[in-house]
Order: C-alpha cells, then sequence, then structure tokens
C-alpha cells in the first residue's frame, strides 16, 4: 500500500529519472543487496534444514518415479497414477533431477527457492512502476523478508511458482484495468486495444499456471479483473479483457492436460472436478469456517503486518474517495480473492 512505499507519490511516467551516475550505482547496489539478502533467506541450507514433509515426499517420489519410467505425462506414486495435482510441479523436479542426477531434498525445494527470489525481483518492478524506486525497493525488501516468502519459498511444494505465474499475470491485465477512462468511443477503442499483446501473454501465464493448480488463478485474476472493471463502470471494457486468442490459449493449456491424460486414465475428469469444485464445496476434508484465512494472512505479512495495518486508512481513502484507480485495483484484488476463498469450504493456509 502506498505508506508502506515510503510515501510515494503516484507514478505517471513508467520508469525513475535517475540523473547521476551516482545514484545510477546507490540503486543498483541496493537492489543487488535486496536480491543478495533474499537468496541468503531462500537457500542457506535449503536441502539440510529439514527432512522433507509428507507433500514435498509426494512431490519428490512421484518425480523420481517420473524420471524412472521415462513417462512425463502421467505422474504415479508408488506405481500408481497420482492425479490429484498437474505435472507442473513434478515437471520442474525431475527436470532438475536429471540435470543433477539424483533427487533429494534440495531438487525438491528448489523450484520453489528460484520462484521466491524470482517473485521478489518481480514485485520489486511492479513497485518501481507504479509507486517509483523506493516504492520497488521497499515493496521487494518487504516481500523478501516476509514470513510468506521464508516459509513456502523454502517448501518443496508448487505454491510459489503458483503465485509468481498468477501474479505476473495479474500485473499484465492490472496494467490494461488500471489505464485512464477515454472520453470517447474512438479514444476508448484505442486504448482498449494496444495491449493486446500483453493480454495473450498474461492469459499464457495464467494457462501455465492451471498445470500448477487446476484453473485456480485464472478463476481468480478474471473474478478480480471483473469485478474492477464492474465497479469502475468499464462494462465494455470486459469485451476487450475476452482476448479471444488468449482465452484459446488459456483454455488449451488448461484442459490439454486432463485430455490426454483421459485416454489412458479416463478417472483424471473426476479426480480434476474434486480438486476444483468438490474443494470449493466442501466435498473434501480441507473443510474450515468462513474466517479461516484472517489469522494466515496477518502472520504471512510477518513482521511487516502492523505497518501494513497502519497503512490501511490512507490506502483506503486514495483508492475510494481520491478516484487512485492502481489504488483501488489492489483493494479489489485483495478483497474479491479474500472473500472468495473465504466463501469457498475447502480452504488451506496455502491458497491465501
Amino acid at each position: 500500500m502506498r505508506n508502506i512505499l515510503n510515501g510515494m507519490n503516484p507514478r505517471t511516467d513508467h520508469g525513475p529519472a535517475v540523473e547521476t551516475k551516482q545514484s545510477r550505482n546507490r540503486l543498483r547496489l541496493l537492489w543487488t543487496a535486496i536480491m543478495i539478502l533474499s537468496g541468503i533467506l531462500l537457500f542457506f541450507q535449503l536441502g539440510s534444514y529439514h527432512t522433507l514433509r509428507r507433500h514435498e515426499a509426494y512431490v519428490g517420489v512421484s518425480a523420481r518415479e517420473m524420471l524412472a519410467s521415462g513417462d512425463w505425462l502421467i505422474p504415479r506414486f508408488g506405481g500408481q497414477p497420482r492425479l490429484e495435482k498437474p505435472p507442473l510441479g513434478y515437471w520442474f523436479v525431475a527436470s532438475l533431477g536429471w540435470l543433477q542426477g539424483e533427487i533429494d531434498e534440495w531438487t525438491v525445494r528448489c523450484p520453489a527457492a528460484i520462484s521466491a527470489l524470482l517473485l521478489v525481483a518481480f514485485m520489486g518492478f511492479w513497485g518501481t512502476r507504479w509507486y517509483g524506486i523506493r516504492g520497488g525497493l521497499s515493496a521487494a525488501f518487504i516481500l523478501a523478508t516476509s514470513s510468506f516468502t521464508i516459509i513456502w519459498g523454502r517448501t518443496g511444494v508448487i505454491d510459489l511458482p503458483l503465485t509468481l505465474l498468477t501474479t505476473s499475470g495479474l500485473y499484465l491485465f492490472a496494467n490494461f484495468c488500471c489505464q485512464r477512462d477515454s472520453s470517447d468511443r474512438k479514444s476508448f477503442v484505442q486504448h482498449s486495444q494496444s495491449p493486446s499483446r500483453q493480454l495473450i501473454l498474461a492469459y499464457c501465464l495464467l494457462g501455465l499456471s492451471s498445470l500448477a493448480k487446476p484453473a485456480f488463478g485464472l478463476i481468480l485474476v478474471m473474478l478480480t479483473c471483473t469485478a474492477f472493471l464492474l465497479i469502475q463502470r468499464r462494462v465494455r471494457w470486459l469485451f476487450y479483457l475476452a482476448n479471444p486468442v488468449g482465452l484459446a490459449i488459456a483454455v488449451l493449456l488448461t484442459f490439454a492436460w486432463p485430455y490426454l491424460v483421459s485416454q489412458q486414465a479416463p478417472q483424471v475428469w473426476q479426480v480434476w472436478f474434486t480438486e476444483t469444485v468438490g474443494r470449493a464445496v466442501g466435498a473434501t476434508h480441507y473443510q474450515e469456517p468462513f474466517w479461516f484465512y484472517t489469522s494466515p494472512v496477518l502472520f504471512l505479512l510477518a513482521p511487516w503486518t502492523p505497518l501494513i495495518i497502519a497503512a490501511v486508512p490512507n490506502s483506503w481513502h486514495r483508492a475510494w474517495y481520491q478516484g487512485d484507480t492502481r489504488e483501488r485495483f489492489l483493494w479489489v484484488c485483495f478483497l474479491s480473492q479474500f472473500l472468495a476463498l473465504s466463501f469457498s469450504v475447502g480452504k488451506s493456509e496455502k491458497y491465501i
């Protein structure tokens, strides 16, 4: 939020004007220091600090069997198809295992750590584009040192790669949604068509995220964008948001793997349905009360939770009373996804 970003005013250009070589060197030094710090927090004793947890073991064993059998289409655990999760996480670990010659604790956790490091760099980039250099540095530093990044970036599950893919797609959609209103239809069409390549890329990223968890990122990001455009009374923009090429790619990436697997294991559709709709309506054992996510949100933001809470009133005022569309988009993003996950009966702290 804006107070967190050290009181920076919103940017109207796209990149800070650094006038002196000394300033550029200082900024490079700060960025380098943040990335080194993040790398240490994520990779120090990554393979030896803890034995594999149950979910990590599922990933490691399935990736090992994938390498042994040569079947990269259907993940297996103990020789039996493991279709509860799409294959992206297994592919990452199996690829690293092939390069390293074995699959161990480090191999299982490395994709999450790399994704977390890239997420820190990307959020620094996003913060800089929207809030200036101080905003970008603050965003990167806060994320690098938050409980969320350190815990899940050192855990060999698919949630951090999923977060990286959905956040990257969300940024591209956010740039589209936060364009200024156009005074006439001609200008509106111009503004709406200009980012078509970015929308296609965004759909590609969200389609890839479906290979991590079925349609999870695609549903939540599209929910955010749709809610924001309706709140902004930009109903016609929804037609431009639904880029046909991008949607086709997202649908293809979402359903290609289940379709190919169904040729050998028809039960994949039932498993896929249970893992998506079934979890939402409480058909699995992941059943928690409506308020379940309140505590994880506060904990995963630690140690910055008090600072973020203190920034809420100013950010809310800018978003809803001063008409700051970027700040409003961030609020719609948080509230729509938080409420959607809260209304879902099946809950896990990883989802938030």
